[in-house]
């Protein structure tokens, strides 16, 4: 046996690993209880080659529940058929007549129902196609493999159900190729978006900036302002003539009032309510002294000052 190594030699073997489900006829189910589908996992060559001058054995690991569930082959055809009710991953171990060389693992998923969201009552196909690229092979491995390319095989039973590999790999591609274009655009307006935000961020900024540095003379009539405002009294609807007062543990305080005097401007007059009118009438604004304000809005009114 030649154990030299060709150097700079590289071989590929394409696989494929299929599943066919199919939904069992009345009189299956009765004699299957709760089964739902017949199914079969298998591996296969596309090229339609006997892989057994290079396979050894093929061992599929199915579902615990499964009677006996490591199946292993060492012809063709490397396949299995059950029935079942249920999904999983199948698990292929391909094992090489080279010994030194790593077996091949694949999982492969049993679907019993077919993706396209109809409900029509068919077979359900899944296949996984992969290759298997033997880098710098033995010599007497390497004839293994160039023989299995000449010995082809008689079409396989399930041919029907295979997927075409080269129709899937342009529907792949084409698949790629319109997620990255997708991906592109989605980029390109995120980018868009975001430089958009950091536009009105920047503006938002100078504003801010613009706000903070005012002139002190613009700061004075601001706070002037301020104060006039927060010295008025508004008459309340529906209330007395002014704001309640607070009501403090030990009595009532009256609210603290500042006059701001404005050059220009006459002394801010507080409003009296006239309740001498009869209801339904218009109110009359009087002046209002500090003295009156206390024998109408405060209990002191009851005690006179000692």
């Amino acid at each position: 046996m030649k154990n030299n190594k060709l150097l700079n030699v590289k071989i590929g073997k394409r696989i494929v690993v299929g599943t066919y489900a199919f939904p069992l006829n009345p009189a299956e189910k009765k004699r299957y209880g709760s089964m739902t589908h017949r199914w079969v996992c298998l591996l296969r060559s596309p090229d339609d080659e006997n892989m057994t001058h290079y396979i050894k054995k093929v061992q599929f690991d199915l579902d615990p529940s499964f009677l006996n569930p490591k199946r292993v082959f060492t012809a063709m055809p490397y396949e299995v058929t059950e029935v079942g009710w249920g999904e999983f991953y199948i698990g292929v171990k391909i094992v090489f007549v080279d010994d030194t060389l790593e077996p091949v693992q694949l999982q492969h998923l049993l679907r019993l129902n077919p993706t396209d969201g109809s409900n029509v009552i068919t077979t359900a196909v899944n296949e996984t196609f992969d290759e298997i690229i033997f880098n710098e092979p033995n010599e007497w491995f390497y004839e293994k493999l160039i023989k299995s390319s000449r010995d082809k095989l008689l079409p396989n039973k399930y041919k029907e159900y295979f997927w075409n590999i080269e129709h899937k790999e342009k529907e792949t591609m084409c698949r790629y190729i319109c997620s990255q274009s997708y991906f592109q655009n989605e980029t390109y307006r995120l980018l868009a978006e975001a430089s958009e935000l950091i536009k009105q961020i920047q503006y938002l900024q100078e504003q801010s900036q613009l706000g903070q540095t005012k002139s002190p003379a613009l700061a004075i009539k601001d706070k002037m302002f301020n104060k006039f405002v927060n010295t008025m009294v508004m008459p309340q609807p529906n209330q007395g003539v002014m704001q309640a007062p607070i009501q403090k543990e030990h009595g009532f305080m009256d609210l603290q009032q500042k006059q701001l005097t404005i050059p220009g401007i006459p002394p801010l007059m507080e409003p009296k309510l006239d309740f001498s009118e009869q209801k339904g009438q218009n109110m009359t604004m009087a002046p209002i002294t500090p003295h009156d304000r206390d024998i109408s809005f405060s209990d002191r009114s009851q005690h006179p000052p000692k």
